[in-house]
């Protein structure tokens, strides 16, 4: 399981997230909670910035995973993933999203692929209604607590499924409140991997 409390900054970096700046593999069950800020210095449509994941290539896929932090940059610009060319599914994004000039979104700054059942909070991340299939924009109350079970469909907060609710807060993957967690336990499976 991968996760990310640190803030990440910086200027002329192609791409940058919140865990991983770019990638062509899978990002699985995994969240990140800091701030990600590229500045407002320099655009290029060839940037990414996402509060999880900068960009994800076309053999990249990003699962069951959620990002918090705010998010900040010049093009591309997305709460969980700044662009999308691979797939996206079951995640969610909850951070503020600022974008000094175009293609930002609550969830997807720029979708060229395919996401599915995934959300971003539309009160907290600033962003009103999304136009990507497969992206819903929900109210802070919707996504949180009890309610986050009749609204966020696809999300298996079963006793055995990968998400957990909480109280008068988002979900959070389940093997975050595991204490005795052991990353060596085949049950929980989190890959984050860039090909060479």
């Amino acid at each position: 399981a991968s996760s990310s409390q640190a803030s990440v900054s910086g200027q002329d970096i192609v791409n940058i997230g919140g865990l991983v700046g770019f990638t062509g593999g899978s990002v699985e069950q995994s969240y990140s909670t800091g701030e990600v800020d590229t500045g407002a210095n320099y655009y290029s449509d060839t940037f990414a910035v996402g509060g999880l994941v900068g960009k994800v290539a076309n053999t990249g896929s990003v699962t069951r995973t959620y990002a918090t932090g705010k998010t900040t940059g010049e093009g591309n610009v997305g709460g969980l993933v700044g662009r999308n060319r691979g797939t996206i599914s079951v995640s969610f994004a909850t951070g503020t999203v600022s974008d000094a000039r175009n293609d930002v979104g609550g969830l997807v700054g720029t979708n060229d692929n395919a996401v599915a059942v995934s959300y971003y909070d539309s009160v907290e991340t600033g962003q009103g209604s999304s136009s990507i299939t497969g992206v819903t924009a929900l109210r802070t109350g919707e996504m949180a607590g009890s309610l986050a079970a009749d609204n966020l469909n696809a999300f298996d907060f079963s006793d055995t499924g990968v998400w957990e609710l909480q109280s008068n807060d988002y979900p959070a993957l389940t093997w975050e409140s595991r204490s005795n967690y052991d990353p060596e336990d085949s049950s929980v499976k989190t890959v984050v991997e860039t090909p060479v």
